[in-house]
């Protein structure tokens, strides 16, 4: 089960994704996961072409040991906007083919 202050710590990394991105709490019975994309916007044959996919996982673990919502909010927010920063959100996917994932884990060690 998906605790609540995860719903906040997705507020605080919003502004580092692109203002039409999409950002969905995944059914999971353990850990978090967010599923991230968005439109490029890069591609005049492909308008509507979407970034690849992130998915970012957050350990049930790293939840269960989560002592201070607010601090491991801010740092939740660091390793999104660490990786962000080395993250290519195009790909060469042909139009029907599959959106390439990049899976990002958040563990205890990250957040507490």
């Amino acid at each position: 089960m998906t605790k609540p202050f995860i719903n906040e710590w997705i507020e605080l990394v919003r502004p580092l994704f692109p203002k039409d991105a999409i950002i969905e709490v995944g059914p999971g019975k353990n850990d978090a996961t967010l599923r991230i994309d968005w439109k490029l916007g890069n591609d005049p044959a492909r308008p509507n072409k979407r970034s690849r996919i992130i998915k970012v996982i957050v350990s049930k673990e790293a939840m269960d040991d989560c002592r201070d919502s607010k601090t491991a909010g801010l740092k939740f927010r660091k390793v999104i906007e660490n990786k962000l920063s080395t993250f290519n959100p195009d790909h060469n996917t042909p139009m029907h083919g599959i959106t390439p994932i990049e899976e990002w884990i958040v563990s205890t060690f990250d957040i507490n």
